[in-house]
């Protein structure tokens, strides 16, 4: 008999305590020395900011291009040239890594954080670049030898409109001065400007819907590992294909923006969380029992529309 959609789906959630998350077999674990650097580049801009669509098209360019397009991952703050409707309030707060705390302008560009600029004769994150300078500094950073990894994994409620993630990471050795954080972004892309300068049919990429904290939460470390669980309310205004969870690990001291530097980062795409769940389970997984919300086991052919906890092989 074959399981009705909505089941094929649940039939992949390994659930243990029930706890909406895909199974444990969708990590993979990877050897320190072949950890995969993935470089994040932050871009401030704002709809007021007429040079921002030049730097926003550069950057797009470099995002398509093979060597950067799975090693490279975008987010754009609304902040430091005014604000706009799609700023966050963590946009408002990264303009810490701004020359310490000086002028503000936009574009602005960071890679990973690291202070690899001057500007007003102190260090400084940010940047307004050329194509061939954002190359030049991507290229440095995925040189780096990475000390951290990431993985993440997810699951999307439909009924709730909640997405629960689970972002897993370890060290090869300590690679901060101070405590490390984790950072998680919710990002939507092609949205429509309302009235961008510079550019009167621009569209937005790399827009931050949702987010965890302005500088993540500090990750406790178990034998040099960490998993920390969020859950996100998805407006029903954002469009899902266009969206994507990112998380990043580095650095922060509240005292010095040039020890901000992020260690690594990741993201999986939101049609992911469901695209690779059918996919497991046309290809790997059984369903063996089936039980209902309050543990009661029932028959397979006894199963009516609803919800069921469904134990695997």
């Amino acid at each position: 008999m074959h399981l009705k959609p909505t089941l094929i789906l649940l039939a992949a959630l390994v659930l243990g305590a029930c706890n909406n998350i895909v199974p444990e077999d969708r990590f993979i674990e990877v050897a320190s020395a072949t950890v995969k650097r993935k470089v994040l580049v932050e871009e401030f801009t704002t709809e007021q900011c007429p040079n921002c669509p030049r730097v926003s098209n550069y950057l797009h360019e470099v995002l398509s291009e093979p060597k950067y397009k799975d090693n490279v991952i975008a987010v754009c703050h609304h902040s430091g040239y005014h604000t706009d409707w799609l700023t966050q309030e963590c946009d408002k707060g990264l303009l810490f890594l701004y020359n310490l705390g000086g002028s503000t302008f936009a574009p602005g560009v960071m890679f990973d954080r690291y202070p690899f600029f001057s500007q007003n004769g102190s260090q400084t994150a940010v940047v307004s670049p050329d194509k061939q300078e954002l190359i030049t500094y991507i290229d440095k950073r995925l040189a780096e030898k990475a000390r951290a990894s990431l993985n993440l994994r997810g699951y999307y409620d439909e009924n709730t409109h909640k997405l629960n993630i689970e972002a897993r990471g370890k060290r090869s050795e300590d690679f901060s001065k101070t405590p490390a954080r984790l950072t998680v972004y919710l990002l939507e892309d092609n949205i429509k400007a309302n009235k961008q300068a510079g550019a009167p049919n621009f569209t937005h990429q790399h827009v931050i819907r949702a987010f965890n904290s302005t500088w993540g939460d500090v990750v406790e470390w178990n034998d040099n590992r960490f998993m920390n669980t969020y859950s996100f309310q998805v407006d029903d205004s954002w469009k899902k294909s266009n969206m994507y969870i990112v998380a990043f690990i580095g650095d922060y001291d509240s005292t010095n923006p040039t020890n901000c530097v992020i260690e690594n980062a990741e993201s999986i795409s939101f049609n992911a969380l469901v695209t690779n769940i059918e996919q497991t389970t046309k290809s790997r997984v059984v369903a063996r029992d089936y039980y209902t919300i309050n543990g009661v086991k029932t028959a397979e052919d006894k199963l009516t529309k609803g919800v069921y906890i469904i134990r695997t092989t």
